[in-house]
């Protein structure tokens, strides 16, 4: 006789009494149990079970309903808080667990993992269901703890969809997601969204070539005027007459609103148009992410109709070998586009080969990398395209003796020739101490003490090592995602925080059309730093008081000319924002005694690129960005200006 299982026995009121007690703890636990002999699907192909006797389908529909009833808790809780403001920003006391709308985020990754090995999974209704609420999960949370949410949300929404593609089944995982980072502003969310998307394979590349349409970009910034801009209606004629009835008075009072509703029209429109081409933007970005993942991913060869013709096209449309159609691709978005490709080669570069890696197709992304860095200019493309190559060029085993001629016996060349750039032209300083840090790389192999994945996700975490120099490597992964700036090498961690600062400093908080206006600009002083970071870091302003203006040239010198200064205010949605430890870190290493970096061969204080900012300047605009991170008041600073 079969025994019916575990949860199947239990009544329905006696699980929910224990979800809404329970923690990560319990989801982690019904998980587990749903891959169990007692817990997993009896069901098969066919449900000839009675009717809610399966354990999984009941608690992935439990797990549902509860995620449900959090969100409507959480909803009624701000709705009585506005009104008595005798609770915080989501309406509830305070509880360990978190607040009920990153309670139900849990939930419902806890549900996807768990539908996902259901006989008959309803992925599609759970995937509707988090895309439906997936703007309420961010409503009054702290940031940091939401991307965590939302991150690991990911990870388990994808392997869910992997483990329904390998049983056959159908899934509309990867189009759900790519709708949800669309519309998503967190950098590193769709970047996890992305690397989900190029481990899918076949199946993810065929559901994003119809969705996304991969032979292509998208063209982001529109040329035309909308057939009807918004406040340009005239007013109702009735109104009109009785306007001109009233006295002066009236008819002042009458302009006053009439002036403000233009305004705010205009404000409505320009924030529309500035949605639609992040909308855009992001899903470029996305599949530049995905298309190297997935020529590795999917073991398609080259034809017509697979990942790797799709990244030729890309690269040829970021480098400016291709033409759009209509010809509205201008060089600032080849330029952010090349950005995009190179981050995507990164990211599938930190893939360690695995017996069922497809070696051909590793040789073709190192050939496109290779093609891409010879024709790129922008210094931010080739670092991490040098970045790339780098990891390719590693051995799998890190302990294998040097070769002492051949491939990868001479690093230093390996590097000068990667970077070799046409008679004429001059390598911006920040790739050359990339290079001279990828060197090093390759001789240590050792990549996680001098590269780095994604800079704003490196900065953001303290990390942990990957292994002693005497062990194997059992990652598969060559810089995990728990390697912080703690690992890296005090020349890495100066060169990371001042790439960080650059590209906000290009970022800011644009939309995109402002941001390739920008890049157009900074494309002919490539070969050089702007003046706020390699001489006067007072022109950042970094802990300016929000009322003042941001715009960048209110700060800038006559001489640099690149419009990048000051620093964006807090308020702006950027990559990143340093914390307090990561800026007293960066202040220890200006100190005159630290015998730590002596024993790293690192004689001098600052930086070849900062050796014209004098050590005060630098210890100074450190400390203010830690200032910055604790949210203190301008005027209790000491930057100047105020």
């Amino acid at each position: 006789m079969d025994p019916v299982p575990l949860l199947a026995r239990l009544t329905k009121d006696h699980i929910r009494r224990a979800l809404r007690q329970g923690g990560r703890e319990l989801l982690i636990a019904c998980t587990l149990h749903s891959r169990s002999l007692d817990g997993r699907c009896r069901c098969g192909y066919r449900r000839t079970d009675p009717a809610g006797s399966c354990s999984v389908s009941v608690m992935r529909d439990l797990l549902r309903e509860e995620a449900g009833h959090l969100l409507d808790e959480a909803m009624r809780a701000e709705k009585l808080s506005r009104r008595s403001r005798a609770t915080g920003l989501d309406g509830q006391s305070h509880d360990d667990r978190g607040s009920a709308r990153l309670r139900a985020l849990r939930i419902y990754g806890a549900a996807v993992e768990i539908d996902s090995v259901d006989a008959e999974p309803r992925q599609n209704e759970l995937f509707d269901e988090i895309k439906k609420h997936w703007a309420e999960f961010g409503w009054g949370q702290d940031p940091e703890a939401l991307r965590e949410a939302k991150v690991a949300l990911v990870g388990q929404c994808g392997a869910a969809a992997r483990r329904v593609a390998v049983t056959g089944g159908n899934t509309w995982a990867y189009e759900k997601l790519f709708e949800i980072g669309r519309c998503e502003p967190d950098y590193r969310v769709r970047a996890a969204i992305a690397q989900e998307a190029g481990s899918g394979g076949e199946q993810a590349y065929k559901a994003l070539a119809v969705y996304e349409h991969l032979e292509c970009p998208q063209h982001v910034v529109s040329d035309g005027r909308p057939p009807k801009p918004p406040g340009e209606e005239p007013a109702r004629q009735p109104f009109l007459d009785w306007v001109e009835g009233q006295g002066d008075r009236e008819r002042r009072a009458v302009v006053r609103l009439l002036a403000r509703r233009k305004e705010r029209y205009e404000r409505m429109a320009a924030d529309s148009e500035a949605l639609v081409e992040r909308e855009k933007w992001y899903a470029n970005t996305m599949c530049a992410w995905a298309l190297p993942m997935l020529v590795d991913s999917t073991m398609m060869s080259r034809h017509l109709g697979s990942p790797r013709d799709d990244l030729e096209r890309w690269i040829a449309k970021a480098t400016g070998t291709a033409v759009a159609p209509d010809g509205t691709m201008g060089q600032g978005n080849r330029l952010a586009l090349g950005v995009s490709l190179a981050q995507g080669f990164k990211f599938a570069a930190n893939r360690r080969l695995c017996p069922h890696s497809d070696k051909e197709a590793r040789q073709f992304l190192v050939k496109q990398a290779q093609d891409m860095l010879r024709r790129s200019t922008f210094w931010y493309t080739r670092m991490t395209l040098l970045h790339a190559l780098t990891l390719w060029s590693l051995p799998d085993d890190v302990h294998a003796d040097q070769p002492l001629r051949g491939h990868g016996a001479d690093p230093r060349g390996q590097v000068r020739e990667w970077l070799a750039l046409a008679e004429g032209q001059r390598e911006h300083p920040l790739v050359v101490a990339a290079g001279k840090l990828a060197v090093r790389a390759l001789q240590t192999r050792r990549p996680e003490r001098f590269l780095w994945i994604d800079e704003a996700g490196v900065a953001c975490e303290v990390g942990t090592e990957v292994s002693s120099p005497g062990e194997q490597r059992v990652h598969n992964l060559w810089i995990p995602p728990s390697t912080g700036w703690s690992t890296l090498d005090p020349a890495a961690q100066q060169l990371l925080a001042d790439v960080l600062v650059l590209a906000v400093l290009g970022e800011r908080g644009y939309r995109p059309k402002d941001l390739f206006r920008l890049l157009e600009l900074c494309c002919p002083e490539n070969g050089r730093l702007p003046s706020c970071l390699s001489r006067d870091r007072t022109l950042l302003d970094p802990v300016r008081a929000v009322e003042r203006t941001s715009q960048p040239d209110s700060n800038c010198t006559g001489e640099c000319g690149m419009n990048m200064c000051p620093y964006p205010a807090k308020v702006e949605n950027l990559r990143v924002e340093f914390s307090e430890v990561f800026c007293l870190h960066q202040q220890d290493l200006l100190r005159a005694w630290q015998p730590g970096s002596w024993l790293f061969l690192r004689f001098r204080r600052e930086a070849p690129w900062q050796r014209r900012v004098p050590v005060a300047g630098l210890r100074r605009f450190w400390g203010q960005m830690g200032d910055r991170a604790r949210d203190v008041n301008p005027e209790d600073t000491d930057a100047p200006g105020r």
